[in-house]
């Protein structure tokens, strides 16, 4: 007997329609909410086209689908919107007033904006077509501060209604925007969606203030549309603890993402890190036990596997890790010595952080800085730093540089 509650597709049936009539149409046709569907295909490992994809298509430009990672062809079931979770007009009724008052304050109203009675009656009946009366507002603040919400009312402020605080301040904003439009590790077409649901947490009138902001180097973003994707596959992996397969991209003269090898990847993920300007997945290959790093705005085509993860060492630290990789370069990890002038206290702080151990030389030119690094990490860092930092030890790492120098491109 047939459930008319659910609806039943096989993956390689739900991957083939997600990629013929998107998942929004998809929902629409099955009756299913969208947040299920993409519950349904991140636990059955069902790739979900972008919104570039759907862009490119119908400018007729030839696009490729992300293959459907291999794995049985099991039955998924998707329960389907219930008739009280229906987005319909019916649903804006008077119980809603609460919820209805509580979105005009956060859209409109703030310290400089504050909205009259009317106002909110105004912005009641044209937004939500509901017609109130004063003393149903003025309950309904009630249920709001109850809630936590601070109000700033008529007998407060003289004018009218505001809320008083929000979950962001202006700056705060500021500073995720900010954030966002600079991160090369984020896509120029998400980063235009990320600010704009950053700016739904200001009033509606103060997101003019920041329409003139611009992608910093654009040049420099990831053209990897499958960056947020990855981020969820892994972040359910790291959960379940299970291994992930994906392809490894690489740079080319083209100035394209080629495959780095054909072979896939399949690691044990233990973290997703923040670091270098870039975000990073701490990793072990299968077979080894050696911590890899791999750019998540690099990795293609990822699928979640059932094989348990290779659980790492009791002594493995991801902040302790995280820190001694030099520019998340890997190698041995050593304690360097490193004489540096006295202009190098703040790259030396940056690098390395405020609990690092510096002496001062009593020359009034240089310093001696303490460092625990990665030495292949170390050993690009003081290159980078060559004019201004000296490595004393340990020897190998001196040598290393010392070798480098001598085999300069400019035969000097």
């Amino acid at each position: 007997m047939k459930n008319k509650d659910i609806v039943v597709f096989t993956r390689e049936n739900l991957y083939k329609e997600l990629w013929e009539i998107s998942a929004s149409g998809l929902a629409k046709k099955y009756d299913i909410s969208t947040a299920r569907l993409k519950k349904a295909c991140l636990e059955y490992d069902i790739p979900m086209p972008t919104n570039m994809y759907w862009a490119q298509k119908r400018k007729g430009i030839a696009t490729e689908k992300t293959p459907l990672p291999e794995r049985e062809n099991a039955e998924i079931t998707v329960e389907k919107v219930k008739h009280h979770e229906r987005k319909n007009e019916s649903l804006i009724t008077a119980k809603a007033n609460t919820i209805c008052l509580l979105e005009i304050l956060k859209r409109y109203s703030d310290a400089d904006n504050i909205l009259t009675m009317k106002e909110i009656r105004q912005k009641m009946k044209k937004i939500y077509e509901l017609d109130i009366d004063r003393r149903t507002i003025y309950s309904s603040v009630i249920i709001l501060r109850e809630l936590g919400y601070e109000i700033s009312d008529y007998e407060e402020n003289g004018v009218g209604y505001y809320l008083e605080e929000r979950e962001f301040e202006p700056s705060e904003i500021r500073l995720l925007m900010d954030s966002v439009y600079s991160n090369p590790s984020v896509p120029p077409r998400q980063t235009e969606q990320l600010i704009k649901k950053i700016q739904k947490f200001l009033p509606e009138y103060k997101q003019k203030n920041y329409k003139n902001l611009t992608v910093v180097r654009t040049a420099r973003k990831t053209p990897n549309k499958e960056m947020f994707y990855n981020i969820e596959i892994l972040d359910n992996a790291i959960s379940k603890k299970k291994m992930v397969e994906f392809t490894y991209m690489q740079y080319t003269m083209k100035k394209t993402l080629e495959p780095r090898r054909t072979r896939k990847y399949k690691v044990s993920p233990y973290a997703m890190v923040a670091t270098n300007e870039a975000y990073y997945l701490l990793c072990a290959n299968a077979g080894y036990n050696d911590i890899y790093h791999y750019r998540i705005d690099k990795i293609k085509n990822i699928c979640l596997c059932d094989d348990d993860i290779i659980p790492p060492s009791k002594e493995f630290d991801i902040a302790k890790h995280t820190d001694e990789s030099v520019l998340m370069y890997g190698g041995t990890f050593v304690t360097a010595e490193l004489k540096c002038d006295n202009v190098m206290i703040g790259d030396i702080i940056d690098e390395f952080g405020q609990n690092v151990m510096m002496r001062d030389n009593g020359d009034g030119k240089t310093f001696t800085a303490f460092v625990n690094g990665s030495s292949m990490g170390l050993r690009f860092w003081a290159m980078r730093y060559l004019d201004g930092v000296e490595v004393l030890a340990p020897a190998e790492l001196r040598e290393s540089v010392m070798d480098i120098i001598r085999k300069n491109k400019y035969g000097v």
